[in-house]
């Protein structure tokens, strides 16, 4: 490869191959880490998120004169900017001591309790009971140990695990993103118990909203969106005369629809009046909502709904938990469906946290989109070509269901 040529943001201009960022790929749109700038979007895209690009002039398809006569040779010694790293995290450096498919083997019958657990709590909530806090503290446990050890397998089992209710799958979907969230952020094993229950529970108060309010296809008239903010008090007092829940779950119930400009509610907090539990539900309360079909909304894929958070940034979220968010889960998570460069198709199996954009795929379809005989993974660390002697890549990221493949059918 040619000498990368650093330039100014401002100067980038179709047809240049963007090699590297001053900034991490992990916290911006782009898909693939190296790419040519296509058209107007992505050159707003590249000045809206870096000041400085690197470009390979062997792979652009525009003159080297024409990148060189905008060279800053004064960036070649200046490091890569780092994203910045709140006080609050790395209390504890988490190392992964399992591979994915050993973590799924073992967390298996545990996810698959654990699952039975919220249901019976959402039907005792339903049917105005009291909640078994015990019970799903014992089947927390488990599932906070497993995410410790490796958090792909709980992610990948509840991609595949999903069920019909929206309200089921999003307390399910929620905890184990939290828990993986709080990982990534090296917090304490007690404290992930408590936001892994905090997760659970923020959205039961819509438990008692009207199911025509929640199944409406039409917006919201103003009357019936105020009656759906209700459900954060509801909650509360669902919970409230129930013993064995700590101050952080409630905690993370009471603030998870606050926003970081004062937008959300029921009390309209502010940056750092809204507590560190409270900023992190409400980016994996979104996230979640935004990936998963709704009665009002299509789901968007993974990918897309990345780039919304990283647009919402220091506007509904705080700017370092989304990019920590992000590197959490990475650009491609695990679970989604994806295409690569050679054709094949495949189900995102692990990430390496050092290299999100280079996972291990478990393939499903060839590069002729038939399905493959026999179970074969590609892990794109190894750098691997195709027949024309290519990098393989991912190309893109595809919908649920695309091309008819359930991951139930293959890993299960």
């Amino acid at each position: 490869m040619s000498q990368e040529i650093p330039i100014s943001a401002e100067h980038v201009s179709k047809g240049m191959f963007v090699a590297k960022l001053d900034c991490p790929w992990n916290g911006t749109p782009f898909l693939l880490q190296g790419f040519v700038v296509q058209d107007q979007d992505d050159i707003d895209n590249l000045k809206r998120y870096c000041k400085h690009l690197y470009i390979d002039p062997g792979l652009s398809y525009v003159p080297i004169e024409a990148i060189k006569k905008f060279e800053k040779k004064e960036l070649l010694s200046v490091p890569l900017r780092e994203i910045k790293v709140p006080d609050f995290v790395l209390k504890n450096n988490y190392e992964i001591v399992h591979s994915v498919e050993d973590e799924v083997k073992l967390f298996k019958a545990d996810h698959a309790q654990f699952a039975q657990h919220v249901h019976d709590t959402l039907e005792q909530i339903s049917r105005g009971e009291k909640i078994s806090v015990a019970a799903l503290n014992n089947a927390v446990e488990p599932l906070v140990n497993s995410i410790i050890r490796n958090p792909n397998a709980a992610l990948l089992l509840n991609q595949i695990a999903q069920k019909d209710s929206y309200m089921y799958n999003h307390s399910i979907s929620c905890s184990i993103m939290a828990v993986s969230f709080g990982r990534q952020l090296g917090l304490p094993k007690e404290e992930l118990k408590s936001i892994a229950l905090g997760s659970l529970m923020f959205d039961i108060g819509k438990i008692k909203l009207p199911q025509n309010l929640l199944l409406k296809t039409e917006p919201l008239l103003p009357e019936e969106l105020a009656l759906m903010k209700t459900h954060v008090e509801l909650g509360m007092e669902i919970i409230k005369n129930n013993v064995g829940l700590d101050d952080t779950t409630t905690l993370m119930m009471w603030t998870h629809h606050e926003r970081f400009l004062g937008q959300g509610y029921p009390r309209g907090l502010k940056g750092n009046d809204i507590p560190l539990v409270g900023k992190i539900a409400g980016i994996i309360d979104s996230y979640d909502a935004i990936t998963s079909q709704r009665p009002y909304a299509k789901a968007l894929p993974a990918h897309e709904a990345i780039k919304e958070l990283y647009q919402w940034r220091d506007i509904l979220f705080q700017k370092e938990l989304v990019e920590a968010f992000i590197q959490s889960i990475g650009t491609f998570p695990v679970g989604t469906l994806v295409e690569l460069t050679n054709g094949e198709v495949g189900i995102i199996i692990s990430q390496d946290p050092k290299r999100k954009l280079k996972p291990k795929i478990m393939l499903i379809l060839g590069e002729d989109k038939q399905p493959l005989g026999c179970f074969a993974t590609r892990d794109l660390y190894l750098d691997e070509k195709d027949k024309q002697g290519i990098l393989i890549e991912i190309k893109k990221g595809l919908q649920k269901g695309a091309y008819n493949i359930n991951p139930k059918d293959f890993y299960l």
